[in-house]
């Protein structure tokens, strides 16, 4: 056991090389021990370093929203980029990030994570969410997140609802979401026909997948934005970029998207999340495949119970045969049969 111990310790320590041999160099099997854990050592320490990657980080990524959207420094960008997706005439001046982290309610109440949130000088709350894969419920989502919002702002001691800012629940998906025609929506609450009733909570979403316009053919700034989030993993430093690219505010978010600006420990963070990223879309496929089979197989279950169910209906308008005998040829329950029996 000891001699264990010591390998151990060499393999930790290379250091302790030259004395551990000497002690272990009667018993060949620990001194074989000991060559390998140097060998194994020498080919770590000489391994090649991997050379990092170009381009551009897609914006839609995890890692490329957190940096941008989700980034304090850059707000030239995020001031500019929500006031274009919210269509204000006003311009926002400055935006403080709020804790992403929420607590549910009470006990039972479901607790969450924002994307992004953040308020500007004037009290409004922007939240803003991120979805590249198709998601049913993402609008429900939006909600739930804007009434927990609303929730926490209420508690605030002394308050009046009319006092309460407005609250913006955006979100950006990768495919589509409504079917609505625009790829920019602006919803709030509305009677039926059609006129606003109240505009306390705002929902704005974008469907990267109904953005259709070239370079050539932008000329907001929202569709300046939208076009960089659909389009900004195509441009690396090596093709030209569109000129209006170059407007401070967009240009301040590419350089964070460059992935030859990144620190060695972003970009070690960057990896981390490209990596978490294929991991769940393993997951996701995974679990399509599963549902698939699943389906597949609970087809071919209703098809023999169908069967069953016209053979036991032919028996019972025979008359010939008894409840017990008919359950039994089909393999069913008694109760199974007579259910069947009722609705003749």
């Amino acid at each position: 056991m000891k001699n264990i111990i010591l390998s151990f310790q060499i393999f930790e320590d290379p250091s302790v090389f030259d004395t551990q041999i000497i002690d272990f160099q009667y018993l060949t099997a620990d001194k074989r021990a000991i060559q390998t854990c140097r060998e194994k050592r020498t080919t770590m320490t000489n391994q090649p370093k991997v050379p990092r990657r170009s381009g551009v980080i897609p914006m839609t990524s995890d890692y490329g929203f957190k940096v941008t959207f989700g980034n304090p420094t850059l707000q030239k960008f995020i001031c500019r980029a929500l006031q274009a997706l919210i269509q204000s005439p006003h311009r926002i001046q400055h935006v403080e990030f709020v804790p992403t982290v929420f607590e549910g309610s009470t006990k039972s109440g479901r607790s969450g994570i924002y994307d992004v949130v953040c308020t500007d000088e004037t009290g409004q709350t922007f939240i803003v969410e991120m979805q590249r894969n198709a998601h049913a419920a993402f609008l429900n989502r939006l909600k739930f997140y804007t009434f927990q919002r609303f929730d926490t702002l209420v508690k605030k001691g002394n308050f009046d609802f009319g006092t309460i800012e407005r609250i913006y629940g955006i979100g950006i998906l990768g495919s589509q979401m409504t079917t609505l025609p625009n790829f920019h929506n602006i919803l709030t609450l509305k009677n039926q026909d059609g006129i606003e009733v109240d505009d306390q909570l705002i929902y704005v979403t974008v469907e990267l997948s109904k953005f259709r316009l070239t370079a050539k053919t932008v000329t907001t700034d929202l569709e300046k934005l939208i076009f960089m989030l659909k389009n900004a993993v195509e441009m690396t430093a090596t093709k030209s970029k569109p000129a209006f690219l170059e407007e401070d505010w967009l240009k301040e978010a590419f350089i964070e998207l460059d992935i030859r600006n990144m620190t060695p420990e972003q970009y070690e963070s960057y990896m981390h999340h490209l990596a978490n990223e294929a991991e769940e879309k393993r997951y996701d496929e995974r679990l399509k495949m599963e549902s698939e089979i699943k389906g597949k197989m609970q087809g071919k279950i209703e098809g023999k119970m169908e069967v069953k169910i016209e053979m036991i209906q032919s028996l019972l308008l025979d008359g010939i045969y008894p409840i017990e005998r008919i359950a039994q040829t089909a393999k069913v329950p008694i109760d199974f049969v007579l259910e069947i029996k009722s609705k003749l």
